[in-house]
């Protein structure tokens, strides 16, 4: 039995919302590729936006080096 538009819709906002206290987690967790700097503390440096950008584009696609 196919999913409903309703149910489709249920599914991917539980999803985003999964994602979103994920995220939510990490944004304050020190991470190595930022020097041992929390995303929030990075995104304060201009130059290091890009890297919380890069990362956050690999950690959504699965894409680790």
């Amino acid at each position: 039995m196919k999913p409903t538009p309703e149910e489709i819709r249920d599914m991917i906002n539980e999803g985003v919302d999964l994602m979103g206290e994920h995220f939510e987690k990490w944004f304050d967790q020190k991470l190595q590729i930022l020097d041992g700097r929390t995303a929030r503390e990075a995104m304060e440096s201009k130059e290091d936006v890009r890297k919380v950008t890069v990362f956050l584009h690999r950690m959504a696609h699965g894409i680790f080096s």
